[in-house]
């Protein structure tokens, strides 16, 4: 029985790393056709090692890339990368200006994040105000998005007359 389910947790790794591998090829694809998604998918894919090599360097080429081009999330995730100095030179003072980019697009992450560095004086002046309205502004931010996820999945069937618009696959 033991070596049954061993087997079995080997084949579902190797099952999952090869599915893994195939989104990072996908995402490669369509990154090197300049799609910012994509683009920000496979910085995530080598930020944690899912589906190619880990390189926290190539991470941040990837984010980089995707932030350029407008997307929230990469300008996030670049921020973190200055913010600790992985896959860069640490730099709080670019770690902001990140984290600002991102928070002006409503990532609550960000919002968060650029409280934090105001709390802590980390790339800009210690200012607990400021810090207090970032701090405060992501936590509604993430309210409403769980109000809004709530709200879509009790009242689209009453709205649709019951009929269901998506089925998770």
């Amino acid at each position: 029985m033991k070596y049954v389910l061993l087997s079995t947790l080997a084949l579902l790794a190797l099952s999952i790393s090869h599915a893994a591998r195939a989104d990072a090829a996908k995402y490669m694809k369509a990154a090197e056709k300049g799609d910012a998604g994509a683009q920000y998918n496979l910085g995530v894919c080598y930020a944690t090692g899912n589906g190619v090599k880990k390189n926290a360097a190539r991470a941040v080429e990837w984010y980089t890339k995707a932030a350029r081009q407008g997307n929230a999330d990469a300008q996030n995730n670049l921020g973190q990368c200055y913010i600790t100095g992985v896959g860069v030179d640490k730099d709080p003072a670019k770690a902001v200006e990140w984290f600002i980019k991102s928070a002006e697009q409503g990532n609550a992450v960000a919002q968060n994040n650029l409280g934090l560095c105001y709390a802590r004086g980390n790339g800009v002046d210690k200012d607990q105000d400021k810090a207090g309205g970032h701090v405060l502004g992501s936590i509604i931010l993430g309210v409403l998005l769980i109000i809004f996820a709530v709200a879509s999945i009790t009242l689209m069937p009453l709205l649709t007359g019951g009929e269901v618009l998506w089925k998770a696959e």
